[in-house]
């Protein structure tokens, strides 16, 4: 997915942003520069995806694409130099851990095929 991030005249600079993947992995990301993935991020709480974007400017897209998933809320939190992280939740991909069905006496990794 694509999200497009600006930064607002006359408001403190961006040093960062953080998109929650939770347990999705991650394909491929785009721009490299400034990416790096946290568990979690230690200003948010969340796990996903951080881009440093200090000195940037204006607007810009980063793209995310993960595998598999659906769409859904998940987390995103932006900071800036002395300012608190502001969280709020955007529409992306929510990926979901698969938990196999049981049978009577049959542990975890034997219903998973491990």
């Amino acid at each position: 997915m694509d999200y497009e991030v600006c930064e607002l005249p006359g408001h403190e600079d961006l040093s960062n942003w953080v998109l929650g993947t939770g347990s999705c992995e991650i394909v491929s990301s785009s721009p490299k520069n400034g990416f790096e993935t946290v568990k979690p991020d230690p200003n948010s709480g969340i796990t996903g995806v951080k881009w440093n974007v200090a000195g940037h400017s204006g607007c810009q897209t980063y793209t995310v694409t993960t595998k598999g998933g659906s769409t859904g809320l998940i987390p995103v939190s932006t900071k800036a130099p002395g300012v608190s992280s502001h969280e709020a939740r955007e529409e992306g991909i929510v990926c979901r851990i698969h938990v196999p069905d049981l049978r009577e006496g049959q542990s975890v990794q034997e219903a998973s095929g491990l």
